[in-house]
């Protein structure tokens, strides 16, 4: 790790979780998903090799649930298809803002005490205060009865201080284990660029989206990035709304491995989704939390 990638720890605040309720999940204000113009993204400080066959890496592989630990949590009833794997291990995120103001963002498990996320969903960026505060996470909202409170964030200073949209993911501890069954995995591209069809989850609340239940954008992908921009890759058609930053990016091909996230937007283009770059950076990050 060099020390232009640093990496910024932060224990997450908590002044009034226990006045919180799951009613609060539905009613806060949408995390607005940033919208950019693609003139304006900086130089990257590592251009990406566009050319030949993606090289890809099992960071973390998903994990499936046993046979009847979701029916387990759920009782007598069997949840519907969105809420069982892997959808049921894409969640709600509900924040405040260093404003006071309350926001609902989108955020997935990695393991049963490990959720990824966009940067943006946890750290407003260079001029907009800092950190959230108050982190909680609801897997399978509003179907699964679990709630936990973010501990620890790990997120690059490329984000916090610079803003750059190619950090814009972070890690978060909670303060006990999901015990749902079943995670999510991260496959990081290597060498080459990352192409091919994306599953993406996330709970859009802007219209006309009303954000109480998971939704899917299916789409293909392009890379977007160019050696004198920022990498990024795009899903062509996913318009979910604000409400989604954050969520997972699932390769169909795979079993529950997610290869990026719902980050930002272009001014122009409000059906395209993009996503940061998914590779060696995103596992110095993971890294740094897990032996945090």
């Amino acid at each position: 790790m060099t020390s232009s990638n640093r990496i910024s720890h932060h224990a997450v605040v908590h002044s009034d979780k226990d006045s919180r309720s799951k009613n609060d999940f539905d009613v806060a204000i949408p995390l607005p998903i940033p919208l950019v113009r693609e003139d304006d993204l900086r130089v990257p400080d590592r251009p990406v090799d566009s050319g030949g066959n993606a090289e890809k890496t099992v960071l973390v592989q998903a994990s499936e649930p046993a046979p009847g630990s979701i029916e387990k949590v759920a009782g007598t009833v069997r949840p519907p298809k969105k809420y069982q794997f892997p959808y049921h291990s894409v969640g709600k995120l509900l924040m405040t803002a260093p404003n006071g103001k309350e926001y609902v963002a989108s955020g997935f498990m990695i393991t049963n005490d490990l959720i990824l996320t966009a940067a943006h969903c946890v750290h407003t960026g260079p001029g907009g205060g800092g950190y959230f505060k108050n982190i909680r996470f609801r897997p399978g909202h509003p179907w699964a009865a679990v709630e936990v409170s973010a501990r620890t964030v790990a997120v690059f200073e490329k984000w916090t201080v610079n803003g750059k949209h190619a950090y814009d993911y972070a890690f978060f501890k909670t303060d006990y284990p999901i015990l749902l069954g079943g995670t999510l995995g991260i496959t990081i591209t290597e060498r080459g660029v990352p192409s091919g069809p994306r599953n993406a989850e996330g709970y859009p609340a802007e219209p006309p989206f009303d954000g109480v239940s998971v939704t899917e954008a299916v789409s293909e992908t392009f890379w977007g990035g160019n050696p004198t921009k920022e990498g990024w890759y795009s899903m062509r058609d996913n318009d979910m709304t604000g409400g989604s930053s954050g969520g997972p990016w699932i390769n169909p091909e795979t079993v529950g491995q997610v290869e990026g996230l719902n980050s930002f937007k272009f001014e122009d283009r409000p059906n395209q989704m993009n996503s940061p770059f998914f590779g060696p950076e995103l596992r110095d990050l993971y890294n740094s939390i897990v032996n945090s």
